[in-house]
């Protein structure tokens, strides 16, 4: 699958659509219709990659500062939708670099 495809892929499934009707809509989009287990699979690489960020070393970071703050966002959890709370965090090197926590 072309990686601007797989993109795309990942920011509809990001946005809630189903891997039915992503399978369902891909013909009408692309002219050819992808299966839902290839759009589970794209969907398990981001998942897969955001895993592997959040558990990335940082302790070889300096941090000078930590800006630290809460967001709730609605999400769908075992077939309800529910308010999820999320812990955002921003650091902050001794650079003034802020954001991006490990190169």
């Amino acid at each position: 699958m072309e990686e601007e495809l797989r993109k795309d892929i990942c920011l509809m499934f990001l946005t809630g659509i189903s891997t039915r009707s992503l399978s369902m809509i891909s013909s009408q989009l692309i002219g050819r219709r992808i299966s839902a287990s290839q759009v589970s699979l794209v969907g398990k690489e981001l998942i897969d990659a955001v895993e592997e960020w959040r558990e990335r070393d940082l302790f070889s970071e300096r941090i000078k500062y930590l800006f630290v703050d809460g967001v709730c966002f609605k999400m769908r959890v075992a077939g309800s939708v529910e308010n999820v709370p999320v812990l955002v965090v921003i650091g902050v090197n001794e650079s003034g670099v802020n954001g991006k926590l490990n190169s």
